[in-house]
C-alpha cells in the first residue's frame, strides 16, 4: 500500500477519525466550562471531565496520525499550503488539550480535598455549655478554619486554575473550529456542490 492512505470501506481512515475529535473536544469545553463554574455539579461531571481529557486529545492525535498518512495521497499534491495550515491548528489544539489535562487533574484534587472538609466539618460538632443550671448542651459547627487551615489558599488556587482552564477550553474550541474548518473547506472547496 505504498503512496495510498489506509481505507475502511473504501472510504480513507482520516476523514472517518476525524469525527471523534469534532465531537469531543467541543463536549470537553462544554464541561469543562460547567465544572468550573458551578460547583454543584462537580461531583456529577467530574468522571467525564477526567475521561475527555484522556480521550479528547488521544482522538486529536490519532486523526493527526491519520491525516499524515493521508496527505500522501495525490489528490491533496497541489494543496500544500492548505494542509499546512491545517495541520498547523491541529498541533495547537493537540497542546493545548495535552496542557489543560493536568491543571484539570490538580482542580480536580483540590475540589475533592475542598469536598472532604466540608463533609468533616458539617459531621464535627462541639459541645458548648449553657448559662443556666440545666444539663441540656448546645451544638455549634466548627467554622472553616478550624479543622481545615488550607481552606482559604485552596480556594485562591482553584479561582486561579480554573480561570487557566477556561481560557485554555476557550482558545481550544477556537482551534478546534479552525482545524475543522479548514479541513471542511479542503474537502469541499471546488467539488460539484460548491457550482
Amino acid at each position: 500500500m505504498s503512496g495510498m492512505p489506509i481505507q475502511i470501506a473504501g472510504i480513507p481512515l482520516h476523514p472517518l477519525i476525524v469525527h471523534a475529535p469534532i465531537v469531543l473536544v467541543p463536549l470537553f469545553v462544554l464541561l469543562v466550562l460547567l465544572y468550573v463554574v458551578i460547583p454543584p455539579i462537580r461531583r456529577h461531571i467530574g468522571w467525564a471531565v477526567f475521561t475527555l481529557t484522556i480521550l479528547a486529545p488521544a482522538t486529536v492525535f490519532l486523526a493527526r496520525l491519520s491525516g499524515e498518512e493521508f496527505r500522501t495521497a495525490k489528490i491533496f499534491a497541489d494543496a500544500a499550503t492548505e494542509i499546512n495550515k491545517h495541520e498547523g491548528y491541529s498541533t495547537v489544539l493537540f497542546w493545548l488539550l495535552v496542557a489543560i489535562a493536568p491543571i484539570t487533574w490538580l482542580f480536580a484534587a483540590l475540589e475533592r480535598g475542598r469536598r472532604t472538609a466540608r463533609a468533616r466539618r458539617e459531621d464535627s460538632y462541639t459541645p458548648v455549655a449553657s448559662d443556666g443550671d440545666d444539663d441540656s448542651a448546645t451544638t455549634r459547627k466548627l467554622s472553616a478554619s478550624d479543622d481545615d487551615p488550607a481552606s482559604k489558599g485552596r480556594v485562591i488556587v482553584m479561582v486561579v486554575l480554573g480561570l487557566v482552564m477556561l481560557g485554555l477550553a476557550g482558545v481550544s474550541a477556537y482551534y478546534a473550529y479552525k482545524t475543522g474548518d479548514s479541513g471542511a473547506r479542503m474537502a469541499w472547496e471546488d467539488t460539484p456542490l460548491d457550482k
